[in-house]
């Protein structure tokens, strides 16, 4: 069996003793690269690449269905004379991305935790793909590896370099160019194509052009420096791949459908807002009494309409009823992240405490394990809930300091019987 792109660090939150091994049922996998990208410090840089599938994988599944059962994604370093190595998490800060393969969308636990964040499903579910050819990335990175000589090799801690005016200062594993800080090169926004806040966040400084100071706005794209104008860059250029493993089996039909499709559901706090903003906790507060929260509760069933079946060219058939719950991924980005939860009703389905390196000795920044319900051994039975089922996502923050572009969303996959994707032939 072929190990773990990034070895054995991931762990499972609702089942610690279960196998994490993506290769556990026999699953194949195969590997893309992107193109070089450069960048220097305070660089974002958005990234988008459609690479075509490797040929002999393509050829075996031409006519046939992909059953995509995990996948891994990795900053890869370029060195001198040709050599890569895994990228420092302290260097260059993964705020998000986004695969395809052909129509079909991967992105969970996509933020800083990505790395360290398990993306497997359980025995008999995936998601399907039928005559896969193409694979798309898109990413979007922050460049925080700070130059200057004495500190420019560090890589087991953030040493925070330069920051705009008026921008408080980070620590050994916080930089706040991870929350997008608007500067003089970005305000006054030149955009502001947000929907109202939803009634959870009503009032909050995020939700305002006026009070608006961080977050993914100020970020670009296209490209962005996070340094006012006055703030030489530096310049000293780091060079990367992204690195992407897909591990898949092959699906059939017949007698009985080999596995469930996996619908994309994200729920979320901010909704379409997409971001909120963590205010600071009142001077003289205990450090250990500074936490701040946010929930919201929403109709599962709204969700998948929205943010994944029609995305995805699948339709639910019209005698659905229920679904089950199969993977509940948490994602929140900087690191005050402290908690994350979902019930249903007052039943707590899922909790999550995110894990950071400089804690754990860990190779990464921030750790958030999923939640598994399924066929696996030492997994839970699946949860099935009716479809109109309301979630309530909670969500608690450290606020010793102010926070900016912040994020509440379980990014969640759920089985609806009888829902395939477009093409794919099934009993």
């Amino acid at each position: 069996m072929l190990p773990n792109l990034h070895g054995d660090i991931y762990a499972i939150a609702n089942a610690p003793g279960a196998s994490t091994q993506l290769g556990r049922h026999g699953a194949a996998s195969f590997e893309v690269q992107s193109v070089k990208i450069t960048t220097r410090y305070a660089d974002v840089v958005h990234h988008n690449e459609r690479l075509a599938l490797p040929a002999a994988v393509a050829l075996r599944f031409k006519g046939k269905t992909m059953a995509v059962t995990g996948y891994e994604l990795s900053y890869m370093l370029l060195e001198e004379q040709g050599r890569e190595r895994r990228m420092p998490w302290p260097w260059l800060y993964n705020h998000h991305h986004r695969l395809w393969i052909n129509r079909e969308r991967f992105s969970e636990g996509n933020g800083g935790e990505t790395f360290a964040s398990f993306k497997g499903y359980p025995k008999g579910t995936a998601q399907l793909v039928y005559s896969p050819s193409l694979v798309a990335i898109e990413a979007m990175a922050i460049d925080i590896r700070n130059r200057d000589p004495p500190h420019v090799n560090i890589s087991g801690r953030i040493v925070p370099g330069p920051l705009p005016q008026g921008v408080p200062a980070g620590h050994a594993f916080y930089t706040p160019l991870f929350e997008c800080p608007c500067t003089n090169r970005t305000l006054p926004l030149k955009r502001w194509h947000r929907q109202g806040c939803p009634s959870p966040l009503k009032g909050n400084t995020a939700c305002s052009r006026v009070t608006y100071r961080g977050g993914s706005l100020c970020c670009g794209p296209p490209t962005t420096v996070l340094l006012d104008h006055d703030q030489p860059q530096p310049q000293m250029p780091m060079t990367f791949r992204i690195h992407v493993r897909v591990w898949y089996e092959e699906f059939t039909a017949q007698p009985t459908p080999t596995h469930a499709h996996l619908l994309r559901a994200f729920l979320s706090v901010e909704q379409r807002h997409f971001e909120y903003d963590v205010p600071g906790c009142r001077p003289g507060t205990p450090p250990h009494e500074c936490t701040h929260t946010v929930s919201g509760q929403y109709s599962l069933a709204s969700q998948l309409r929205r943010q994944g079946v029609e995305s995805e060219e699948v339709r639910l058939p019209p005698n659905s009823t229920t679904f089950e719950l199969v993977y509940a991924a948490a994602h929140c980005h900087a690191p005050s992240c402290l908690s994350m939860e979902l019930f249903h009703e007052d039943r707590l389905l899922c909790g999550v405490r995110p894990e950071y390196g400089p804690q754990t000795g860990g190779d990464y920044l921030i750790r958030i394990n999923p939640c598994l319900w399924g066929d696996d051994v030492g997994v839970l039975p699946r949860v099935v809930l009716p479809l109109g089922a309301a979630l309530k996502v909670v969500k608690v923050n450290n606020n010793t300091v102010p926070h900016r572009g912040e994020m509440a969303t379980f990014q969640m996959r759920v089985v609806v019987a009888g829902a395939f994707p477009r093409g794919v032939p099934h009993a």
